[in-house]
């Protein structure tokens, strides 16, 4: 988990042409129980409501959860896995139930802690049915396998469901888990995914390996082909990102700070970027700024890393390194072509 820059202008800070380090998370923070901890004050004891701008468009529809600890415990069974519904542009949410309805947490004066981490809720019951048929495909692509071989005859008939005697049944338990997946994930997502249909074709197909086991030493590649596909969505299911602008405790609702960048700034930023595209440096992850007294030097540093890396490397300079020496770093990414032909030139 690390922060990350949004080109939504509503994000603070922001600036048109630059890239800002002004959220956290996405998809760098959805792997299980990866946690992020914020510390904040109150002047006074009573009760406080929390209220997040975030960016929860990823999954097709599909919720994610975080459980929600102050001081390192869970204040009451809704934070345990609180529900980030799906929606496709930045919003201000204070935290509560499904009629709006804010819920408060007790806080006395003074400093506190509140860590996010992110929990499966209740997809959780779909993933693991999902891991179920995906091990038990595997074990009966297996099977087949070992009766027919690596390069089947089309022709000969294997009497399959004779040489599995469970290969009916298994067919049947995997079918009727895959229909009670698609139903629920269509109930909790609140529509149909975009990969409904391509479910339901699979369940054709290995219907009809079912129906007609003859068939199968045809079918191998379409059975390898649906444990892939099958494998990819349960791994997209147990991701859950979720990204964060700030985070405010207010004592009342109405005192959240709602920011929402209209049409108009979205399609400014675009121009200002399109137009620096032409001019602008890519292989520059940061310019030092020379502005702070506390600097006394500065050097340049190329990184045959790509800029991802360089950006980490960037933060951990200027909240560790700079303050520390007094020396400011201008960080930049070296093409890995360029690289080759100077160690060619120093190494002839």
């Amino acid at each position: 988990v690390r922060p990350m820059n949004s080109g939504d202008p509503g994000c603070t800070p922001h600036k048109y042409g630059k890239a800002k380090i002004n959220s956290v998370g996405g998809t760098l923070w959805q792997a299980a129980n990866s946690a992020i901890t914020y510390r904040f004050s109150v002047e006074q004891d009573g009760l406080y409501a929390i209220s997040m701008r975030l960016l929860m468009n990823f999954r097709d529809g599909i919720p994610s959860y975080r459980s929600i600890a102050i001081d390192g415990e869970i204040p009451f069974e809704e934070f345990k896995a609180y529900k980030f519904v799906y929606g496709k542009n930045w919003r201000t949410e204070v935290l509560g139930d499904s009629s709006g309805k804010p819920y408060y947490v007790y806080l006395t004066a003074g400093e506190h802690t509140l860590t996010l981490a992110v929990k499966q809720g209740e997809i959780s019951s779909v993933t693991a049915v999902m891991q179920k048929d995906s091990d038990a495909m595997s074990q009966l692509l297996l099977k087949i396998k070992m009766i027919i071989g690596q390069n089947p005859d089309t022709n000969y008939d294997y009497e399959l469901d004779k040489q599995i005697p469970d290969l009916v049944s298994s067919f049947d338990e995997i079918i009727s888990d895959m229909r009670g997946c698609m139903t629920e994930v269509e109930k909790i997502a609140g529509r149909r995914q975009s990969k409904y249909y391509q479910l339901k074709s699979f369940i054709t197909q290995l219907e009809a390996m079912k129906n007609n086991p003859f068939s199968i030493p045809g079918k191998v590649q379409s059975i390898e082909e649906i444990i892939t596909t099958y494998g990819s969505w349960l791994n997209e299911m147990q991701a859950h990102p979720l990204t964060l602008d700030f985070i405010e405790i207010l004592s009342s609702p109405e005192e959240r700070t709602v920011k929402q960048s209209n049409v108009f700034e979205r399609v400014y930023g675009s121009l200002v970027n399109f137009v620096l595209s032409f001019s602008k440096d890519y292989n520059n992850v940061s310019v030092a700024e020379g502005d702070n007294e506390n600097i006394t030097d500065t050097i340049s540093v190329w990184v045959s890393r790509g800029t991802k890396w360089c950006q980490i490397m960037k933060q951990l300079i200027d909240s560790d390194f700079t303050p520390k020496t007094g020396i400011a770093v201008n960080l930049n990414v070296l093409p890995a072509g360029q690289l080759v032909a100077q160690t060619r030139s120093c190494f002839p």
